[in-house]
């Protein structure tokens, strides 16, 4: 960012927005500091949509007489003039991409309610944990380069296959609910840039947008279909940092198509629904969720005590789960000077490593997936595995 002072034999600039496609200049007053939100906003684009690339910043000094501010004092005030390049975020091919997806809606709509598995009664219900995190539908492994082959079509098939595993698992226990949260970089991009959205890292991307963005979403939606034939589901939303937009489009997308089915729920009405922390409470267990690519994991601990107090106090059971890492680890802490402890779980991943990430010696980890399960009395009551399948045949 360029700031100066302009000098007394300069004129004072004039305002203008001139947009050209995607991209536009904007010269702009302002009578106080403006941020860049506010030069878009004057401007009539969207910050969602529009991002600053050049932005200078010039200012004087003017006097206003005591009569022209109907005081008994001349007042010395300071403008500035804002010039600002910007360009449109890639996000217009989602945008057009969920009007696309009315195919997917209506047929959610209009399926049967399937007889799924006999429900076991529920007086001591349980809730189950589908935890499918960093699953990065998009990405591009090859054996060759890797070890293992990773595309559209094997994390569609990983994902949908290791949520029938995990069901199949529990089919002993009474499920009185299923939380399934959606987010954590679920997929492996947020747009077309094909570039982590902050630090705009390269990806290995397995086609356009749109084609890996259809395949997530047709995995969630017969995931979220066979959990609703075993007990009530809620879809939460948990932002990654591969994929905060494109998961949120997701959640949108899910909510409009199971509008109609009482037996789900996708949360974007609670008043944590767009956080990127969320808690859940569940008889005597409270649950945290947040990716873990933001907060300290040994800060998790006392942010829950901070920000649940009510029902930190009241449960046995305290956990918070994170992803990012793509490993397995189970943590215990005490939240500060709050008594009672804390369980951190970093979640694995079915997602092998890309070509980055095998470079920089990032390799040796089992892949698999894990489902919890908490008993409305007695808390945490047990852990199911979804191993991953080799894949070294039908990569590209």
């Amino acid at each position: 960012m360029a700031r100066k002072r302009l000098s007394g034999d300069e004129d004072v600039p004039r305002e203008s927005v001139d947009i050209k496609g995607d991209s536009a200049t904007v010269s702009l007053l302002f009578d106080r500091m403006a941020s860049q939100e506010d030069a878009l906003l004057r401007a009539g684009l969207n910050p969602k949509e529009w991002e600053i690339v050049e932005w200078n910043v010039k200012e004087w000094d003017v006097t206003m007489s005591g009569h022209k501010s109907h005081t008994d004092k001349d007042a010395a005030y300071t403008n500035y003039y804002v010039s600002c390049k910007a360009k449109r975020r890639v996000v217009a091919p989602i945008v057009k991409a969920l009007a696309d997806f009315s195919d997917i809606v209506e047929s959610v709509r209009k399926a049967p309610v399937r007889k799924g598995r006999p429900r076991l009664p529920s007086k001591n219900g349980h809730l189950l944990e589908i935890g499918l995190y960093d699953h990065h539908v998009g990405m591009l492994a090859w054996e060759r380069e890797t070890g293992e082959n990773w595309d559209t079509g094997i994390a569609k098939r990983a994902f949908v296959g290791a949520c029938e595993q995990m069901l199949a698992k529990t089919t002993g226990y009474p499920i009185k609910k299923i939380l399934f949260p959606v987010g954590n970089d679920f997929f492996h991009v947020n747009d077309d840039s094909k570039q982590t959205p902050r630090g705009k890292n390269t990806l290995d991307v397995d086609g356009r947008i749109c084609k890996l963005y259809r395949a997530g979403i047709e995995s969630l939606v017969a995931a979220v279909q066979m959990c609703a034939d075993v007990a009530e589901v809620e879809v939460m939303w948990v932002p990654g940092n591969h994929d905060p937009d494109t998961s949120f489009y997701a959640v949108m997308l899910l909510h409009h198509a199971f509008a109609g089915d009482k037996r789900v729920t996708v949360d974007i009405d609670t008043p944590d629904a767009f956080m990127p922390r969320k808690y859940r409470r569940f008889g005597n267990t409270l649950l945290g969720f947040t990716h873990g690519d933001g907060e300290k994991q040994t800060a998790l601990p006392t942010i829950m005590a901070t920000e649940m107090p009510d029902d930190f106090g009241k449960v046995r059971c305290r956990e918070f789960h994170t992803g990012h890492r793509h490993k397995a680890r189970e943590d215990r802490f005490a939240a500060g000077s709050v008594q009672g402890n804390v369980t951190v779980r970093i979640l694995p991943s079915l997602a092998p490593p890309d070509g980055w990430h095998f470079r920089h010696g990032y390799v040796g980890g089992e892949r698999w997936a894990e489902a919890y399960l908490y008993g409305e009395d007695e808390g945490y009551t047990g852990t199911f595995t979804a191993w991953a399948e080799r894949s070294k045949e039908d990569g590209q």
